[in-house]
């Protein structure tokens, strides 16, 4: 297997050579350049006269199975079995445009926009390796902005309120307080907090399997410790072990009951970290602090909330204009 080397600028680069020809690969993690090499050497040597796609999906898969999250490599997986079913036995040499187009076409009738890109995606990822001069030419649905709600301190204060006396509670506190993942929290145990502080480096995630094992953070930046409020420091006092009994899936079932239960406006469990956000930026918080104290890997999705949080401002601006002038 050809070996990485490390550039100047600090990333890895593999030159792989099949068959008379030489691909590079670049990317920031040495072992995952060096596994896309092989990977693609592998589809090189059989060559795509004798690979179908449903074996190039495996191949591929299980190239990344090391690499990627338990979470991910089962919507893979779960992509793979139910998605270009019909395009599965053809070799990858005889698949063509029209075929992949009249697939996409169908699968943009009953899913959204961005899980069809998704769909795709993984698609375009296996021909890229092992059919790696075809490049398909496929229209696709047109993205739709995705509106982002945040919870207001008073829907927060009364979840809180109604899950009093539950095991969720807690959780609530750490979604809504210190911002934390579903998983995080679920992942969360007594030996993580020390010091007034949380140290926040794992996840609970469900792998391909359907069991439910910890995981360190999808990136460097996940890896956190958050300063402890001292409304969670009490709900956490005296708690042994795992800090709650759930796992992500039967957390987000639970506070959704919580909130018909007790006619609250529905909003996702994860949508308390969009509250957190914006409560940071209320604070006037620099965004490169925010992002770091979230666990976020880039600003994008922090520059999300704030783009919602500058929407709501501009319409009361609006608000209060029209009003200042009204009695002209």
């Amino acid at each position: 297997m050809a070996k990485a080397k490390k550039l100047p600028s600090g990333n890895w680069r593999v030159q792989a050579t099949a068959h008379g020809q030489t691909k590079s690969f670049t990317g920031s993690d040495r072992k995952t350049v060096e596994a896309e090499a092989a990977q693609w050497q592998a589809g090189m040597t059989e060559g795509p006269s004798e690979l179908t796609l449903g074996k190039a999906y495996e191949r591929y898969i299980e190239s990344k199975s090391k690499i990627l999250s338990p979470a991910t490599i089962r919507k893979y997986k779960t992509m793979q079995k139910t998605y270009f079913k019909d395009l599965m036995p053809y070799r990858i040499d005889k698949i063509k445009d029209e075929m992949i187009q009249r697939a996409v076409n169908e699968i943009a009738a009953e899913h959204s926009p961005k899980t069809v890109r998704n769909i795709y995606g993984l698609l375009t990822a296996v021909l890229s390796v092992y059919r790696p001069h075809y490049r398909p030419n496929i229209s696709l649905p047109q993205k739709v902005k995705t509106e982002i709600y945040v919870p207001t301190k008073a829907e927060v204060k009364s979840t809180l309120e109604a899950a009093k006396g539950t095991g969720y509670y807690t959780a609530i506190l750490l979604g809504a307080c210190c911002g934390m993942r579903a998983g995080e929290i679920c992942a969360l145990t007594s030996d993580d907090i020390h010091d007034d502080k949380i140290h926040v480096k794992q996840s609970l995630v469900c792998d391909d399997t359907g069991k439910w094992r910890t995981k360190p953070p999808k990136s460097f930046s996940g890896d956190r410790n958050i300063e402890i409020p001292e409304t969670v420091k009490n709900a956490l006092e005296g708690i042994q072990g795992k800090i709650v009994p759930y796992n992500p899936h039967s957390l987000s079932v639970g506070f959704r009951r919580i909130l018909i239960r007790n006619n609250l406006p529905l909003f996702r469990f994860h949508d308390l970290r969009h509250f957190y956000v914006s409560e940071l930026f209320d604070m006037g918080l620099p965004e490169k602090y925010i992002i770091a104290q979230v666990g976020h890997s880039s600003a994008s999705i922090t520059k999300a909330v704030y783009d919602h949080i500058n929407s709501e401002r501009q319409s009361k601006y609006a608000a209060d204009i029209a009003n200042h002038f009204s009695d002209f």
